[in-house]
């Protein structure tokens, strides 16, 4: 026998990968088919899916604490309700009168005309205007009452808003503009009602 040529070698060896490639050609297209599936699962499919899980995550933890306060303020409302239930019908009463159950500007214009001239001053001028309520159930409404009062001194002006204020009418003063000189006052008061 003689000693095998380089070239020789070469053809063997490739008849050689020829005959392994055609006795196993379809282990080898799944070992490929399996290595390709392999590598889009880690580099495509597998960092989609770990970004998805994340937010699915980071959403569970906003829904878990929106649930939370939502529980909280659940567990306040019923705790306000049952601080309300346990208020008396008398002091329920006092509530409701503190609020005017409707608007009527007759009524502002005498409670206050009453109220100035009970302290031995007199009435200039009353204006009386109604605001719509901006809360969310928009009950509320709030008037707008201006004053103008003649004859008062300091120490009057004093005691006339201490009335104001130890009414049973809930009332905000919102301006004075006193005029020692004058012995006058301006006054700007805002009371609520009920719609």
């Amino acid at each position: 026998m003689r000693p095998e040529t380089k070239k020789e070698k070469q053809k063997n060896t490739a008849a050689f990968l020829l005959i392994i490639l055609h006795r196993y050609f379809f282990i080898i297209a799944i070992l490929v088919f399996l290595a390709i599936i392999l590598s889009g699962f880690i580099f495509l499919i597998q960092p989609k899916y770990d970004s998805i899980t994340e937010k699915i995550r980071v959403e569970e933890e906003k829904k878990t604490q929106e649930l939370a306060e939502l529980q909280a303020y659940s567990e306040k409302l019923r705790n306000y309700r049952n601080e309300y239930n346990q208020i008396s019908s008398a002091d329920k009463a006092k509530i409701d009168a503190m609020i005017a159950g409707s608007y009527l500007p007759e009524d502002v214009f005498s409670e206050m005309e009453k109220l100035v001239s009970s302290r031995g001053l007199i009435l200039n001028s009353i204006e009386v205007n109604s605001l719509l309520s901006d809360n969310k159930n928009g009950s509320l409404g709030e008037a707008v009452i201006k004053l103008s009062i003649s004859g008062i001194n300091y120490e009057g002006l004093k005691q006339l808003l201490a009335i104001i204020e130890s009414s049973l009418r809930l009332a905000d003063v919102k301006k004075v503009n006193f005029s020692p000189s004058q012995n006058t006052v301006n006054l700007e008061i805002s009371t609520y009602f009920l719609n």
